[in-house]
């Protein structure tokens, strides 16, 4: 290995290791013989903890090392895709690591869309290659995911910028798709028909869902709009973000039920919230069907119902001329329990949707949104006030408003004075026979 290629290959790794998020390098090398990143180990990664693995077996290693993560991977040639095979699981939850793959033979540009392709469909969308004979091509090649799969080669120069080998690829989508699926958990989203007689989607999280893509120059594919009705159930749509079938699911769920942590399954939390019961006032019976019965405000029954739903029937009830129920925390099934968006495990959407929710919530954008519950409802026919019969008006007193009270009150001063009769009467008596 001639000095000047260890020169350039140690310029690249010392860029590429540059930057307050890295506090790791993991440096795997399933190989007898040493490539050229390994030259550069003791002197161009800035002394950051540095983990050596020389086996091909999977070592998790969300265990110990967190997401400021740089790889240097050197692979062979020929076994190269069951080597990034066991590396893309040895970064299961850390797949938005940079990686620097070496692949140890001449240039092959066959190769490198072969690669890259395979980086792409294992959901490591910082991974960037370069070959053996890097020192002479200078080149480094890398991938743009959206709005679909592009390989793009960079000369690597003294001018060369940190942000040229691994920008942010998920600030501009460029009109890619984001593919999501509404569990139609009403009120967050609602499925409805409008009046020419097409499905359209309303409710906050749908406002969260398009405002996102909207930022990141993206479209939203809904993957079940023409669902059946019913509402999705948090084990479907585990298993359809387990399964990569959608990115980000219109859906939000609790991040931790008991003993169970699926925060690796979720977003930055969305909101937090209870899930208690909502009890009746006053009993009387009305519908049959529970979601129906509570959506009624029926106070034949009780019903377990989230802190941010409450607020819809809370809303609800006020049409009402008196209260029908009441949220009670005497019973909860959680309290203050974070809810994410439910997300493939090793989502590129993770650190995005992070700082999106972030300004979410510092901008009241969230509490705004979640306040339209009740008009999206009502917007979507989804509620009706003649559940209520008449609404109660308010209005100015007259003297008919006073009759019950008068009458208690004439009542009361006719019973006060026929006793103030008798008192009298007693006394005179007994001043009249001389007791």
């Amino acid at each position: 290995m001639s000095s000047s290629g260890n020169s350039l290959h140690a310029k690249l790794v010392s860029l590429v290791s540059r930057g307050p998020e890295l506090t790791s390098i993991f440096f795997f090398a399933p190989v007898e013989e040493k490539c050229h990143l390994e030259e550069t180990l003791a002197s161009a990664t800035w002394g950051l903890p540095l983990v050596i693995w020389r086996s091909n077996r999977t070592v998790i290693l969300n265990g110990f090392l967190g997401e400021g993560l740089l790889v240097l991977a050197c692979l062979p040639g020929l076994k190269w895709r069951a080597l990034l095979s066991s590396l893309s699981r040895s970064l299961k939850y850390l797949r938005q690591a940079r990686v620097l793959i070496e692949l140890m033979e001449a240039r092959d540009e066959l190769l490198v869309q072969k690669v890259l392709e395979f980086s792409l469909s294992q959901e490591m969308t910082n991974a960037n290659v370069i070959f053996g004979d890097f020192a002479e091509t200078q080149r480094v090649s890398r991938f743009e995911a959206f709005p679909q799969f592009k390989v793009v080669n960079y000369s690597f120069t003294e001018n060369t910028k940190e942000s040229d080998l691994y920008p942010d690829k998920m600030l501009d989508l460029r009109g890619g798709v984001i593919r999501t699926m509404p569990d139609y958990s009403e009120p967050n989203t609602i499925l409805y028909q409008d009046k020419q007689g097409n499905k359209q989607i309303l409710g906050y999280l749908w406002d969260i869902m398009e405002a996102y893509a909207k930022k990141h120059n993206a479209q939203l594919q809904v993957v079940n709009k023409y669902a059946d009705g019913r509402t999705l159930n948090f084990i479907e749509l585990l298993d359809v973000a387990r399964s990569v079938a959608i990115d980000i699911a219109a859906s939000i769920q609790p991040m931790s039920m008991g003993v169970l942590e699926r925060t690796h399954e979720m977003s930055y939390p969305v909101n937090l919230a209870s899930w208690c019961t909502m009890l009746p006032v006053e009993r009387h019976p009305r519908a049959t069907d529970l979601i129906e019965m509570r959506n009624a405000l029926n106070t034949s029954f009780g019903y377990t119902v989230t802190s941010e739903k409450w607020k819809l029937y809370n809303e609800l009830q006020k049409r009402s001329s008196r209260p029908l129920f009441r949220y009670s925390k005497d019973l909860c099934f959680y309290e203050l329990v974070p809810f994410g968006l439910v997300i493939p495990e090793n989502s590129a959407h993770r650190a995005p949707l992070h700082r999106f929710i972030l300004l979410l919530w510092q901008s009241g954008l969230h509490d705004l949104w979640v306040s339209r519950g009740f008009s999206n409802m009502v917007k979507a026919g989804k509620i009706h006030f003649a559940i209520f019969g008449e609404r109660y008006q308010a209005h100015t007193l007259n003297i008919t408003d006073l009759r019950h009270v008068l009458m208690v009150y004439g009542s009361g001063v006719l019973i006060s004075l026929f006793l103030f009769a008798c008192e009298l009467s007693v006394s005179w008596v007994s001043y009249w026979l001389g007791f």
